[in-house]
């Protein structure tokens, strides 16, 4: 019987690998201990468009950011950067001031 994996099962596969194995196992521990569920073609139509929008979810993270947006990126750190190290400079030239007096 083939079976969707819903968990990693030890000695069997992990989360969302399609496997077969014997029906009473599956039958009475994967499937209703909610470890699987049953490879119906409908759940394995689901099952391969979900992989798709992954796949395509994935690729869309990793590609590189057009040039305007990565300098924008930029130019906001850099800025953040120069108030908080303006503000150490700011605070450190007072405790020292305090210090001398």
């Amino acid at each position: 019987m083939k079976i969707i994996l819903k968990k990693e099962v030890a000695n069997l596969g992990e989360a969302g690998e399609v496997v077969e194995v014997r029906a009473g196992y599956a039958l009475n521990y994967l499937i209703p201990q909610g470890i699987a569920i049953a490879a119906t073609p409908s759940a394995l139509k689901q099952h391969e468009e979900t992989l798709r929008q992954r796949a395509h979810k994935e690729a869309k993270l990793v590609a590189p950011l057009p040039p305007l947006k990565l300098k924008k990126l930029l130019r906001t750190s850099e800025s953040r950067w120069t108030r908080r190290t303006s503000l150490f400079r700011m605070t450190s030239s007072i405790s020292e001031s305090m210090r001398l007096r």
